[in-house]
């Protein structure tokens, strides 16, 4: 049996000049999860 969990968590300010792109989340895969 596999079990499988995700998801996105974000720190955002309403006033900051600087929007997040998919560029700057880190995807990882594999071994680069333990």
């Amino acid at each position: 049996m596999r079990i499988a969990v995700g998801g996105i968590h974000t720190e955002c300010s309403t006033y900051s000049p600087v929007l997040m792109t998919p560029e700057d989340f880190r995807v990882l895969r594999g071994e680069a999860l333990t």
